[in-house]
């Protein structure tokens, strides 16, 4: 989940499945199968973890995603990383990709407006990450999440 996109419900925007699923047949065979999955999830975390270790990480990895009509927030969260760590040519690129989207929904619509907004300011990281910073405070909010975490390293403080 990306808190830049500011919303009031957990997502899941960078999602891969490690393994296949598993036919339950009695509660003994379920709590051998149910603590492996805990132990392949708990590997899975560090791994993302390592994974997304700085923005820099973030932004090419979420880049490296194709562009693809119907996966508006791939674009979304792939032209914010852009924008924040300076690469307004990227940014605007797939910032431009979620305003061509068809707007079906007023959730559409509103991805779309902040896509415009940050389509203008692209080429100014300041106004870009005052935004982001802005938009995470208020998601970590609307999901009760505390205070930012020193990791952040003052991000979004």
């Amino acid at each position: 989940m990306w808190l830049w996109q500011n919303v009031d419900h957990v997502t899941f925007d960078f999602v891969e499945r490690v393994q296949g699923t598993e036919p339950f047949r009695d509660e003994t065979q379920f709590a051998s199968v149910a603590a492996a999955l805990a132990d392949s999830a708990e590997h899975q975390v560090t791994g993302i973890r390592d994974r997304f270790s700085d923005l820099n990480v973030v932004a090419r990895c979420l880049m490296s995603r194709p562009t693809r009509p119907g996966y508006l927030w791939d674009s979304f969260n792939a032209g914010v990383a852009a924008g924040l760590v300076g690469d307004a040519t990227a940014a605007r690129e797939r910032l431009a990709a979620v305003m061509a989207e068809e707007p079906f929904a007023d959730w559409v619509r509103e991805a779309q407006q902040t896509a415009h907004d940050l389509f203008d300011i692209a080429d100014d990281v300041a106004a870009v990450r005052d935004w982001a910073g802005s938009a995470v405070m208020s998601c970590r909010s609307k999901l009760a999440l505390g205070d930012v975490p020193e990791s952040a390293g003052g991000l979004f403080a």
